[in-house]
């Protein structure tokens, strides 16, 4: 009796396995392009569901159309940036620029909440040369809230102030991650 219930749990483990396994085949790397179509000024919550629209959150502010104060973004799939973590898909961090000292003057930071909702982004890779700040987010400021989101294998390469969720925080107030 005791080996029929191990072989009933062992096809039972086996078949959850071959579907977490199918179901990580099933993701869609991200192309190096960047999707901006699902923004709305007027609008205060978004859904990010594909490594394109999070791109997009990176272009959308790095560019200063908007840093989200006041808006959430919700991270609904989990988002793969790259098959591994060493790649030619370089990720442009969300908020700031290409900082060439420690404290980024320049550029937009990232005041708004991002809720990851459990959700995982992998490979992320953000190789930033001899400037500062790589991570998901370049530069953070208040208010801002960056909350329940996993980063899985990311790799940085910059001349310092690093971090997988951000380089920098900038300013005085409320920054929660």
């Amino acid at each position: 009796m005791l080996m029929k219930r191990f072989y009933i749990l062992a096809l039972v483990v086996f078949a959850l396995l071959m579907d977490f396994g199918l179901a990580l085949q099933a993701q869609t790397v991200w192309d190096g392009t960047t999707d901006v179509t699902w923004y709305d000024a007027s609008q205060s919550s978004f859904d990010i569901s594909t490594p394109e629209q999070l791109a997009g959150v990176a272009q959308l502010v790095n560019n200063g159309t908007t840093n989200f104060n006041g808006v959430t973004l919700n991270l609904v799939n989990d988002i793969w940036l790259n098959t591994t973590g060493a790649s030619t898909n370089n990720w442009i961090p969300i908020g700031g620029g290409s900082p060439t000292s420690e404290s980024p003057s320049t550029g937009n930071p990232f005041k708004g909440n991002f809720n990851g909702h459990g959700h995982t982004i992998y490979n992320l890779y953000c190789d930033k040369g001899n400037t500062f700040h790589a991570g998901l987010f370049c530069a953070l400021e208040s208010p801002c809230t960056i909350d329940s989101l996993v980063l899985i294998n990311p790799v940085l390469e910059a001349r310092g102030m690093m971090g997988c969720i951000t380089g920098y925080v900038r300013g005085i107030g409320s920054v929660y991650i």
